[in-house]
């Protein structure tokens, strides 16, 4: 008996396993990534020549410990090399693993193959020769952390996976090992098989694999069994045929049954390789493969069973994410309305993008495509979404897109569909424009479809405002419904979802779905590219949490308002660096502060105070404890034309109400917009806007010159001005809050508070 080990991408050892015991093989025992097992010469070479999910099948040879690199050497020096393959053949090491001795993979293969050549040269016989790219014998090597070495030789050389009919594969390509366990998780007992994203056909031609019993190394024609001084010649030719017939055997059973494979590509080229991939395999008067985007899918054969596979694009290498949102949406919809009663197989790498076919699941299982991990659902496809998806919601009906005569039919000539693209342009326009006219698409359940028309008809409403007043950023939606609690914010050509956290009672599946839904809508409506709708966790925050650094170098943008611009920055902090809300009172101060002294207080990015030195104030001093902050000031400065070291411009780094108690200077117009709570450790002491409101504006008064101004305003909900001890410090007070709240704000007029604080004067 002998003693072999298969390798296999993590995710298929039981896969392998069954496999290896319907061949034959003895001692079945798991491990990570692969399964040890034991038989005679002949289990290997039908684990070589049968394996659909093995990435090598490994002869073992020795096991020892090799705690050094003395050890490691004379270990491999004692495995009688010279009795295993002649000196001719030319070698290659594959080392894998380290140890605390051991640390390099190149230095752990050289030791290997030094041992082995010595071996060779202290028999007097000629020294092997390295090739590193197309050995005869590769020689495998794995060191464990504990220090222990197993090496083996590989006894097909070239990776199992390669099956010899894929000379050239799509963008991002299943390997055929991968592919073949999705077509054995599928469902195959049905009439028909399609893909409609089949990019360059491995999954139909792994399919056809299993159900031709055809096997994966039938057409391999090097193996590196052959050149071992034990290979038997005789039992592996006795194998081929044997594998031959049962071919032959079946593909006239799958004739005769009647069972076509259909596949379809968005991709021509995609297509082109399918048909010749299929060719090579054997399976051409089996399969049609036509160019066709997803979105035009015809079912094929109307009224048959089809099994289904297919391996849409994941995002890590193509498309960007909320066009996959879109993609993967318009996939269950065409699979709903042209395959009802089939199954579906559908892998990929995130489970919002699975969520978005809105399929419902029976089964759920856990591959790697190469490191990433993925997800394989089988489906059983219904004409309607499963109305579990949505508690308590009746899911939209898979309507189509097309009739039978709009669409791709499979037809018996050349063809192709889907494959690793994002969707059309295209899709996003259809879907506005379905939203704006309160028609149902097929893709949405009916509250996704309610988010739509209500998305678009803000927008359809705030368009003329925007236009006319030259506003690049503004809100388009603020929670208006209670299952989509979020906020969405345009920002020239990006849009920024700020969600707020679901209330517990909310399924945390359900509570993704609806933000995967607002991803998908929000794209489409504003027709902007899937990577400029940018995604942020907004909770309830307190203090200088908003504040707070989210990512390292995000996106950035300078947008324009009333022909001011201001840089954003999108991704880096909770917030963007400019409050939209807060439009109009910029823009009261550009007009009201001509050749006055203004001050700035608690000034962030110092939007304000760009207003003010456009508004022709004669001096503009910015007050923030943050260098980040005022240096991003600078750049809203130089962006408008001020250049730095402008004598009107002085920037201080100070704790707002620290500096309010040493400075000596006076003001004639003052604006504060305190952070509703701070607790900061550069501050001397915490702050509440409310409780702290009299005090603050105490030591305002200090610095206000005679008939002053001050402009006070916060964000608090349902925050009260104490009126009767301002009136007793001097101030005439203005109620500025409805005159200054911007029309797409309307919905939070409870946090938004402005007032008119005049010394000496009085506004009642």
């Amino acid at each position: 008996m002998r003693k072999f080990f298969a390798t296999c991408p993590r995710g298929m050892e039981d896969l392998l396993h069954d496999e290896l015991k319907q061949l034959g093989a003895a001692g079945l025992r798991r491990a990570p990534a692969g399964v040890a097992f034991e038989g005679e010469l002949e289990i290997g070479y039908r684990s070589v020549l049968w394996s659909r999910f093995a990435s090598r099948i490994v002869l073992s040879l020795a096991d020892f410990r090799a705690p050094d690199d003395l050890s490691l050497y004379l270990g491999a020096l004692n495995v009688p090399w010279e009795e295993l393959f002649a000196p001719s053949r030319t070698i290659a090491v594959d080392f894998t693993g380290t140890s605390g001795e051991i640390r390099n993979t190149l230095y752990g293969a050289r030791k290997i193959k030094d041992a082995v050549v010595d071996r060779f040269v202290k028999r007097s016989l000629p020294r092997p020769s390295v090739d590193t790219a197309e050995p005869d014998v590769r020689i495998t090597a794995h060191l464990d952390r504990k220090g222990r070495l197993s090496l083996g030789l590989d006894l097909s050389g070239e990776a199992l996976h390669r099956r010899a009919y894929r000379l050239e594969a799509g963008e991002a390509p299943l390997k055929e090992n991968l592919a073949a366990a999705v077509a054995a998780r599928a469902d195959l007992n049905r009439e028909m098989v399609a893909d409609p994203m089949c990019g360059s056909g491995t999954l139909l031609i792994e399919a056809a694999m299993i159900m031709t019993d055809t096997a994966p190394g039938l057409r391999r024609t090097r193996n590196a069994f052959s050149f071992l001084s034990f290979h038997d010649e005789a039992l592996w030719q006795k194998l081929l045929e044997e594998a031959a017939s049962r071919s032959a055997a079946g593909m006239a059973a799958l004739r005769e049954r009647g069972v076509l494979f259909y596949g379809f590509d968005a991709d021509r080229h995609a297509v082109e390789t399918a048909r010749k991939n299929a060719l090579r395999a054997g399976f051409t008067e089996f399969m049609t493969f036509q160019e066709c985007p997803l979105e035009k899918l015809v079912c094929p054969e109307k009224g048959r069973s089809f099994a289904l596979i297919t391996n849409p694009p994941y995002g890590e290498r193509l498309g960007s994410f909320a066009e996959l949102l879109e993609l993967y949406a318009r996939l269950g919809e065409r699979l709903r309305h042209e395959f009802p009663g089939s199954s579906a197989a559908v892998i990929s790498s995130s489970q919002e993008l699975l969520g978005s076919t809105r399929l419902k699941a029976e089964k759920e299982y856990h591959l790697f495509n190469g490191a990433i991990p993925c997800f394989l659902r089988i489906y059983q496809v219904h004409d309607r979404s499963p109305e579990d998806l949505i508690p308590g919601q009746e899911s939209s009906a898979g309507a189509g897109s097309g009739e039978p005569g709009d669409g791709c039919a499979g037809q018996r000539s050349p063809g192709g569909a889907g494959s690793g693209t994002a969707a059309p342009a295209g899709d996003g326009a259809a879907a506005s424009q379905a939203a704006s006219r309160n028609e149902p698409d097929g893709t949405l359940s009916r509250e996704a479809q309610e988010f739509a028309n209500r998305l678009a008809k803000n927008v359809r409403t705030l368009r003329k405002m925007v236009d006319r007043e030259g506003l690049e950023a503004y809100r388009i939606y603020d929670a208006d419904l209670p299952n989509y609690n979020a906020a969405v914010d345009v920002y020239g050509s990006f849009a920024v979802i700020q969600e707020y956290r679901a209330p517990a009672s909310v399924n945390e599946a359900v509570a993704r779905r609806r933000l995967m839904d607002m991803i998908r809508i929000v794209r489409s409506t504003l027709e902007i590219p899937g990577d400029n709708v940018i995604v942020k966790s907004r909770l309830r925050q307190r203090g200088a949490a908003q504040y707070e650094k989210r990512a390292e170098q995000g996106r950035k943008a300078v947008i324009t308002e009333y022909g001011v611009r201001y840089l954003v920055r999108l991704e880096d902090y909770l917030d963007t660096g400019l409050f939209a809300d807060h439009r109009l009172v910029r823009r009261l101060i550009g007009q009201s502060v001509r050749d006055r002294d203004f001050l700035n207080l608690f000034a962030y990015t110092a939007t304000a105070s760009v207003q003010a030195v456009l508004g022709g104030a004669r001096t503009v001093t910015s007050v923030d404890m943050s260098r980040t902050y005022l240096d991003w000031a600078r750049e809203n400065m130089a962006l408008n034309g001020i250049e730095p070291g402008d004598p009107r411009c002085v920037f201080v780094r100070e704790d707002c109400l620290a500096w309010l108690d040493q400075t000596r200077s006076t003001y004639d117009w003052i604006y504060v917009d305190p952070p509703t709570f701070s607790n900061s450790k550069r501050m001397e002491e915490t702050f509440d806007v409310e409780r702290d409101q009299v005090a603050l504006l105490t030591r305002i008064r200090r610095i206000l010159r005679p008939g002053g101004t001050v402009l006070f305003s916060n964000n608090r909900r349902n925050f009260r001005l104490k009126a009767e001890p301002l009136a007793e410090l001097g101030f005439g007070i203005r109620d500025l809050s409805r005159q200054t709240l911007c029309r797409d704000y309307a919905s939070s007029a409870s946090q938004h508070h402005c007032w008119l604080l005049t010394l000496g004067e009085d506004h009642s």
